[in-house]
Order: structure tokens, then sequence, then C-alpha cells
């Protein structure tokens, strides 16, 4: 006599994620935005976003030289924007886009208010 027993869904086989198309499934951690809660659907799994470059100055401004200034041979700046959830990852966290995008749009808000533009 064999006894069958319920097998509990995996993440992979439980069906939708949509809680509103499966009640009975608990999400994962990977499967919701941390920031708003909306479902993550088809979107890229990200915790963060960053921008982290060098820039050469020379490419966007001329350098002005001479009269015993001092200055780099090949000034450059590092620019650095980088939006997370306030509390963390675990590396599992998700932010969704739209989340994402507010951040962006803060970002470059106050850089415009720092600059005297906007």
């Amino acid at each position: 006599m064999s006894k069958t027993t319920e097998q509990k869904p995996t993440a992979d086989a439980a069906g939708p994620v949509d809680p509103l198309v499966n009640p009975t499934r608990q999400l994962q951690k990977h499967e919701y935005c941390h920031t708003c809660g909306a479902v993550r659907s088809l979107a890229a799994y990200r915790d963060s976003i960053s921008i982290h470059d060098i820039i050469n100055m020379d490419k966007h401004r001329e350098i002005q030289r001479g009269d015993g200034r001092m200055y780099e041979m090949s000034p450059q700046l590092i620019v650095h924007v980088g939006i997370w959830r306030n509390g963390g990852s675990d590396g599992r966290m998700f932010i969704c886009d739209d989340c994402l995008r507010v951040g962006l749009r803060y970002a470059r808000d106050r850089i415009n208010g720092l600059l005297g533009e906007g």
C-alpha cells in the first residue's frame, strides 16, 4: 500500500506568481519588489542600480592651461549615482523598474537643483 503525500510546489512549478491568480502560494523574495510590493513579472532581476564611471574632462569642456595653474595632464572625474533599497539586500531581493525610475528622477531633479537648472 503506497502512501500519498501532498508535494509542496517548487519555485519553478508553483504556477502563476500573481497572488490574485494563485492565492495559496506565498511569493519568494525575488518575485516581488521589496520597495513597493509589486509582483516582478518578467522584469530583469535587480536589487540596486548604479553608474560608476570615470570621464575624461577634455572631451566635455576646454581645459584652460598656463598662467602657473596647477592641473592634471589628463583631468578626470569619477561620476557615481547609486540607488538601492533602504535596509539592504540579501542578494535575493528585487526592486522593480518603476521604483528605480522614481529614484533616478529624484537624482536628476536634485542634480538639476544643484546646477541651478529646473
